[in-house]
């Protein structure tokens, strides 16, 4: 039972990573979706994005949309 719940909800992570990324059209780190997903604040999402935009992870347009876009990723998530 337990392998079968932890299935789906690796399943279900999975989708919502998809989801938040074709809705927006961009690629982030999955640190970052991970973060969303287990319910981080706003600020310590824009600060991920932020540190992952000074470490070359995303660009600067790409974080930037996604900062812009930060409380339909909520929605989303």
């Amino acid at each position: 039972l337990h392998k079968a719940i932890r299935r789906q909800r690796q399943m279900c992570i999975r989708d919502r990573d998809k989801k938040i990324q074709n809705e927006l059209s961009i690629k982030v780190p999955q640190y970052i979706l991970d973060e969303i997903i287990v319910g981080g604040t706003k600020e310590n999402i824009i600060a991920l994005t932020n540190l992952a935009k000074l470490n070359n992870r995303i660009s600067e347009q790409t974080a930037n949309t996604f900062i812009q876009n930060i409380d339909n990723i909520y929605n989303m998530s």
